[in-house]
């Protein structure tokens, strides 16, 4: 059995939600109603270059991400924006 009150924010954070819509897959199947998690660190600067995509493992979550994130850390929020988005079915 899956413990569901894994995937919460209150044991991983808030995250932000991306309304994908009807998304559609590769084979042609469909997934109605999409929403994808995320949560984003630093702030994004005027010419747009300092983005940084940072997903997680198979079956982690963004905050499992977190953890390479801070001031003089690999990914400073002072420097970069980083963006943790979630996977397709990782309970969010």
């Amino acid at each position: 059995m899956v413990d569901l009150d894994y995937y919460t924010e209150e044991i991983h954070g808030k995250h932000e939600y991306l309304d994908l819509g009807r998304f559609e897959f590769e084979m042609g199947a469909s997934l109605p109603n999409a929403k994808l998690a995320y949560k984003t660190h630093g702030k994004l600067n005027a010419a747009k270059d300092n983005a940084i995509l940072f997903p997680h493992m198979y079956s982690g979550t963004p905050h499992a991400m977190e953890r390479f994130i801070g001031q003089g850390r690999p990914l400073d929020p002072d420097k970069y924006f980083i963006m943790l988005p979630g996977q397709f079915g990782n309970g969010f």
